[in-house]
Order: structure tokens, then sequence, then C-alpha cells
């Protein structure tokens, strides 16, 4: 896979549990986006990174029983990543993807005022990326 490890898309206990086979609760989308992310910005992307001893473990597959996020998160669905960007805040790297978002189809979302970027393949009826802040929502041309 150019650019990660299958460890950066899966938490610790799926990896332990699954291998590589943990990818396949992963929509191809999300994977394909990553990587869409990652040449158009040059620069290292980081999602999951605690394989090398790092923090992130839940910022893309997340299990049915997982502490972190909503009852109901994409996350757990396969369909939504959070990631950072080296040397870019979040803030400048949501408004290039915006901007450039003939690059990145399968974008249906992206959360706004949080400080990594996330995005999710959630169909939302549009075409347009929608820009969301929690139960709010506004579309961006």
């Amino acid at each position: 896979m150019d650019y990660f490890v299958e460890q950066e898309f899966l938490p610790p206990s799926v990896w332990e549990s699954e291998g590589v086979d943990g990818m396949l609760h992963i929509d191809p989308r999300v994977i394909e986006t990553c990587i869409a992310i990652r040449r158009f910005f040059a620069r290292p992307v980081t999602v999951n990174n605690w394989h090398i001893g790092g923090p992130y473990k839940y910022r893309c597959y997340r299990p049915r029983d997982c502490p972190v996020g909503a009852k109901n998160s994409l996350h757990k669905e396969g369909l939504a990543c959070d990631l950072s960007i080296k040397g870019l805040n979040a803030a400048k790297a949501r408004r290039r993807i915006i901007g450039n978002s003939a690059l990145f189809p399968f974008i249906r979302r992206l959360e706004d005022d949080v400080n990594w970027v996330h995005f999710d393949a959630m169909e939302t009826g549009r075409k347009e990326i929608v820009l969301f802040k929690s139960q709010l929502q506004q579309v961006i041309s």
C-alpha cells in the first residue's frame, strides 16, 4: 500500500485478532482517500501511530465496543478517518481539500473546528462536500 501500513488504519485489538484481514472492516474509499490526501499535500500523514509507540489508535476503524467517539460513529462502519498532515494545520488542510474537491471524490463530509482532519464517505445526497460541526451541517461548494 502506498505511503501507509495496515496498522495505521486499525486499532491494536483488531490488528492482534485479525491482522491484515481487519482491513476488510474499512471501506476502500477511505483508504484511497488517505492515499490521495498524502499525494496531494506531499507531506507525511498520520492516521494511527500506536504501532510505532504513538498515542493514536482509534482514528480510523473503531470496533463496536470502542470507548472513543459516538455510539453510531461512521468510524464503526469503516466510513470515516481522522488524520493529521505534518506541518499543516487542520483548518488550512480543510480549505485546500474543499478547494480541490474534484481530487477527493469520496469525501462527502469534513468536520469543522477540530484540530485534525476528519473526513467520511457517508452519502449526503449532494455532490458538494458538507462541512459539519457536531450535529450542525453546512454545505460548502
